[in-house]
């Protein structure tokens, strides 16, 4: 990482750029109560830049773990619709469960996609 990305890094993160400057020449940021160089004190910003990608890769897998109990749910009510289809003798209401069947397979495909 070069000064201006760790720079950049430390104000995506809610840093705040002072008007004080470091020996090395960079400006001084003020990061949580702290105010330190972003060169010099570069472990500020590689730590915080580590947990926010556990942050990233948690919701990653809440989405999967959301998405898989959709599947299983949309899967569940197309089988329902399908079996109630079978009986189903008004041309209306059959056209109807093969709307909401066709929707429940398209959102089934979007979700096997990731």
């Amino acid at each position: 990482m070069d000064e201006i990305d760790v720079m950049s890094r430390m104000l995506e993160l809610g840093g705040t750029m002072l008007a004080e400057h470091c020996s090395c020449g960079a400006p001084m940021f003020r990061y949580r109560g702290q105010v330190g160089c972003p060169i010099c004190d570069f472990k500020m910003v590689q730590n915080e830049g580590g947990k926010r990608e556990d942050v990233e890769q948690k919701q990653k897998e809440m989405v999967k773990i959301t998405s898989s109990g959709l599947g299983r749910t949309i899967s569940e009510k197309v089988a329902e619709i399908a079996s109630e289809m079978r009986e189903e003798t008004d041309l209306g209401r059959v056209r109807d469960q093969m709307d909401c069947i066709e929707r429940g397979v398209r959102i089934l495909g979007l979700l096997g996609s990731d």
